[in-house]
């Protein structure tokens, strides 16, 4: 009894180690699952890990890309703008010398016209000095005709001598203003030669108008017109016809003395140009 008591203990004893093996092999089974689930779970959790890497590997190739892009759109502007500066720099430098070509035209203009008003008042004081010698001419022709003296060719002399003073003062006075002397080019000279001119002369029954043939006389000149007449060239203008572009030489009639030193110093243009046919017109 005593033995099947003992027996009966030892089986309890075993009884109890295995139900506290089988609990524990529980214990250990609920782990085992518990342990694959949190493996699962992570595995899981790698996999959606991995998934994210590989969308993050191609967003950072795609950033990388729109990288190069934007700094390859970033050097074409950069050398645009190096263009547009280059551009604006030569457009400034042509501009710069567009003013200073400007400023040289403007000083030259000046300049043009400054001498322009000078030469107009040497001009100015030539025609004074012309008008003079016109007036001074007229009130002499005025005088021989309104009180002609007996002996008439020594009046005509003296007042012949103090136009000649006057002409030659008019003459320094318009070589001192060579710049406005105008004389005509050999072409027109040619053709008054051709033309001829007229000489216009106070006469007994009033004026007289003559055609000759040659180039016109210088002022001061002695003009012969056959008859034994001589004129003395006080005033050159343009011929008093109409549509005639001739020169017209008004003449102050003078006498003939006979191998006076007066004559010796006169210029007959007849020694240039040969006998001149004349008309009375």
């Amino acid at each position: 009894m005593f033995r099947r008591f003992r027996r009966d203990r030892a089986d309890e004893s075993r009884l109890e180690l295995a139900g506290q093996t089988l609990e524990q092999l529980e214990t250990l089974r609920l782990r085992v699952a518990q342990i694959e689930a949190e493996l699962r779970e992570r595995s899981t959790r790698e996999g959606a890990l991995q998934a994210r890497a590989v969308r993050a590997e191609a967003d950072v190739a795609a950033t990388q890309q729109e990288l190069h892009d934007l700094f390859g759109r970033v050097a074409a502007t950069e050398e645009a703008h190096e263009r547009e500066r280059k551009r604006g720099d030569a457009a400034e430098a042509q501009a710069s010398a567009s003013v200073d070509e400007r400023a040289e035209l403007e000083r030259l203009l000046a300049e043009q016209t400054a001498t322009l008003e000078r030469l107009r008042a040497q001009l100015e004081h030539e025609r004074a000095l012309r008008a003079r010698a016109e007036q001074e001419a007229a009130r002499l022709r005025e005088d021989v005709d309104r009180d002609p003296p007996a002996p008439l060719w020594k009046q005509i002399a003296t007042q012949l001598d103090l136009l000649e003073g006057l002409a030659h003062r008019v003459e320094q006075a318009l070589n001192r203003l060579p710049s406005l002397r105008l004389v005509p080019p050999p072409a027109e000279a040619e053709a008054q030669a051709e033309e001829g001119y007229l000489c216009f002369l106070p006469a007994p029954s009033g004026h007289e108008l003559i055609e000759l043939h040659g180039p016109p006389p210088a002022l001061g000149a002695v003009v012969d017109l056959g008859d034994d007449r001589l004129g003395e060239v006080v005033k050159l203008a343009g011929s008093p016809l109409p549509h005639d572009r001739r020169r017209c030489a008004y003449l102050l009639p003078i006498a003939r003395p006979n191998a006076t030193a007066t004559e010796q110093r006169r210029e007959s243009p007849l020694g240039r140009d040969g006998p001149a046919q004349s008309k009375i017109l």
